[in-house]
């Protein structure tokens, strides 16, 4: 399964029956997937704490314009659910 099929995927489960469609950012409800370092590094808590600095950098970023955001463990738990595997 591609990243864009995953996205859309995730973001359907989270956002339950029908949801009311709006095009600005503040009423749109983003998930942000965790980023993947697929880097070389090989210490293992370097690119752990890479990874999770990313995905805190790009939390950041939507919510500084207006988005909002699902719980991080509403996400895990529909990736999960989702039986979506990184690559």
């Amino acid at each position: 399964m591609n990243m864009l099929s995953a996205c859309i995927l995730v973001l359907g489960a989270l956002s339950g029956p029908a949801a009311k469609v709006s095009l600005g950012p503040s009423g749109t409800r983003v998930a942000i997937l965790p980023v993947l370092n697929l880097s070389n590094e090989t210490w293992q808590e370097k690119q752990v704490k890479q990874a999770e600095m990313a995905t805190e950098e790009l939390t950041d970023l939507f919510k500084e314009r207006d988005f909002k955001t699902f719980d991080p463990q509403q996400v895990t738990a529909a990736i999960h659910s989702l039986k979506i595997d990184p690559p």
